[in-house]
């Protein structure tokens, strides 16, 4: 679908229907009229009120769905109309694309008409529709077997309306009396109605709950049969808010489910997480000796985790059944591959047969803080981790994780907020605890030895990663050749000291267990270079902490917080030596404290060096929109007192 229409279809009327796959043969879109349930709208006349917010030279008129239970699934119908208000829209207004799981749906094209000047021209049946496999995750290792339909409609002219509808057949695999489905209910562009209708399962109920949004539900009866009808007219445009957190709800949303028991998801899905499992004999026999090799439960608990996360490589065929069912550990050890489902199955089996209780539990990898907003479903979780219990104290572990480092006291906990363990007593999410860093994730020492008379000035550079930096770093040297990574450090020096040529290769140390990653790059500049363009007199001293990742966001019409990102903690010292005797250095240190963040720089001097401490830390993963003025502020602030300037030219003493 076109991009604007994405913005609607796909994110602005999100509908997220919690139904696993079963293997359907025909992977064909067939063609035919709606059918007898489905209530036939008229597509309301445009209404200028709100003309000024159209985007991409197209004027939503209506979306709608309406859905109703199947002997075992659903049917979705959805039904879209827009008009070209100018020549920008064409292009996107004449390409229509119908994205399905074969092995999920059966997906029939009900309509497709050019209105025209009141006249419908009814391309349906004439519309070549070509069908494609895209993978758009490939390159990631994840393959859901979905394919697109496309169709691209000829004689498109500016003041048509496009009119177009299809249903979806559902038949879910996992979980067939259970139903979600969810709405956001408002946009960025003006949408002249917008409707769902959902019929509720004979002889059930189903539930629903909104959240920023007014929007309330009409119970409709029609032929004996229960429906859900929320409709909305022209609703007044939103504004866009990026860098929002994921459980702020940035569009009034509307949920659905046939449950409100998380229980009930649990039922559903841990028969296809049986974990008595017997394991495959070549990784049973690796098991084995962790079991002889190390007597604690912490330590086999991580000497496990270190063989499915690094031998088990990551690979994601969600492709049918294989969306929410895991494969066999069998299955996983001769590929040699397996993705969140399939890894997290097998070491919570060998962590088992090591005597650590373990569970597979089910969260969200970007969206996990809002688990605890959502109505119970299947399809509001996208990853499968690990819970262990040792002592009573919870361990969680994310297997599709790489190289990580740490021991089980020290392991980085994964941060997506809230899970649902797959056991028999679940009846509710369970918190993923963040731990507070107490020291510094990265730590850089700058050592600058400044030259006398035409000797070279020199520069070494040692950085320390820890936590989750040292697990960044270890991967990113896995997957980075040193000779590109020092080149790209050559690169950010040379923006720096104009000129300045490395004298050594990396020197890369790395404490696996410790979970600490030691990077040390050597450089020099000669005497001639740091005289020119007055270099020495203007000599910057920069601390690398990171500001660039802080996203600025406008203040116009806010109201929803930024998110910042993740706790950060990062130290910066540089090291000057060999300085001219008059040199003098700052005599206060800074202090820049803010409600997020604080930075100090901490100076020290001798007549021959000088010391400049940084350390940056914040303190939320989150700023109010109230505050969003003052802290753009406060990061220009924080901009300004990371890097200085200094004249470092060498006068000889007395008697030199």
């Amino acid at each position: 679908m076109k991009q604007v229409q994405r913005a609607i279809c796909f994110v602005g009327l999100l509908v997220a229907l919690a139904l696993s796959q079963s293997a359907i043969a025909d992977s064909s879109v067939a063609r035919g009229p709606e059918a007898p349930w489905v209530e036939i709208l008229d597509v309301p006349a445009r209404d200028p009120l709100y003309a000024d917010r159209i985007q991409g030279g197209l004027h939503y008129l209506l979306s709608e769905y309406q859905i109703q239970p199947t002997e075992g699934g659903w049917e979705t119908y959805h039904r879209i109309s827009y008009k070209i208000v100018d020549r920008t829209g064409l292009e996107s207004a004449a390409s229509i694309s119908l994205e399905f799981d074969p092995e999920a749906e059966i997906v029939t094209l009900n309509r497709l008409n050019i209105i025209r000047d009141g006249e419908i021209i009814d391309q349906r049946q004439v519309a070549r529709i070509q069908t494609a496999r895209r993978e758009p995750d490939a390159e990631r290792g994840v393959f859901d077997g979905r394919l697109t339909a496309y169709i691209n409609l000829d004689d498109v002219r500016v003041g048509d309306v496009i009119d177009w509808a299809s249903t979806s057949r559902h038949s879910p695999a996992v979980g067939k009396h259970l139903f979600y489905a969810a709405f956001e209910v408002e946009w960025t562009v003006p949408v002249g109605r917008f409707r769902v209708k959902a019929f509720t399962p004979p002889g059930r109920e189903l539930v629903y709950t909104s959240r920023e949004t007014e929007l309330q539900a009409d119970l409709v009866t029609e032929g004996g049969i229960k429906a859900l009808v929320w409709d909305v007219i022209n609703p007044e445009p939103i504004n866009d808010q990026p860098n929002a957190p994921a459980d702020f709800p940035v569009q009034g949303r509307i949920e659905i489910s046939s449950t409100r028991d998380w229980a009930d998801i649990v039922a559903a899905v841990r028969p296809h997480y049986q974990l008595n499992r017997t394991l495959p004999e070549t990784f049973k026999t690796k098991i084995a000796s962790i079991a002889s090799r190390y007597a604690s439960a912490q330590d086999r608990l991580i000497e496990a985790m270190r063989i499915v996360q690094d031998d088990i490589r990551y690979v994601s065929l969600s492709i049918g059944t294989g969306t929410y069912i895991p494969r066999s550990p069998e299955e996983v050890i001769a590929s040699g591959f397996g993705d969140c489902k399939d890894k997290s199955l097998l070491l919570a089996i060998a962590l088992r047969s090591l005597g650590i209780e373990a569970d597979v539990a089910l969260t969200h990898s970007f969206e996990g803080a809002a688990l605890l907003q959502r109505l119970p479903a299947v399809s509001v979780f996208n990853h499968a981790i690990v819970r262990a219990r040792i002592d009573g104290r919870p361990y969680w572990i994310d297997p599709t994780n790489y190289l990580q480092g740490g021991r089980a006291d020290t392991i980085v906990v994964p941060q997506f907020a809230y899970a649902l363990p797959l056991t028999d007593d679940t009846a509710a999410l369970e918190p993923i605890p963040r731990p507070r860093l107490v020291e510094p994730t990265s730590s850089v020492l700058e050592t600058f030895d400044m030259p006398r008379a035409d000797e070279p000035m020199t520069l070494r550079v040692e950085t320390t990663y820890r936590a989750d930096s040292a697990d960044w770093m270890r991967y990113k040297l896995m997957n980075e050749s040193p000779a590109k990574l020092s080149n790209n450090y050559l690169k950010y020096y040379d923006g720096l000291y104009p000129g300045i040529s490395r004298v050594a290769a990396l020197d890369i140390s790395d404490d696996r267990d410790a979970n600490i990653v030691k990077v040390v790059e050597r450089y020099e500049l000669s005497a001639a270079k740091l005289k020119a363009d007055g270099l020495i007199k203007e000599f910057p001293l920069k601390a690398d902490i990171a500001l660039g990742d802080f996203p600025t966001p406008s203040s116009v019409d806010r109201v929803a917080p930024v998110w910042i990102g993740q706790p950060v903690f990062k130290q910066h010292t540089t090291l000057v030596r060999n300085l001219k005797a008059r040199f003098r250095a700052p005599e206060n240190s800074a202090q820049d404290v803010a409600p997020f963040a604080a930075l100090t720089a901490v100076t020290k001097a001798t007549d021959t060096s000088f010391q400049v401490i940084w350390t940056f830390m914040t303190f939320t993963d989150q700023v109010s929109p109230a505050y969003l003025s003052r802290y753009s502020k406060r990061l220009d602030d924080f901009w300004a007192n990371s890097k200085w300037t200094f004249d470092f030219t060498y006068v000889a003493k007395p008697g030199e």
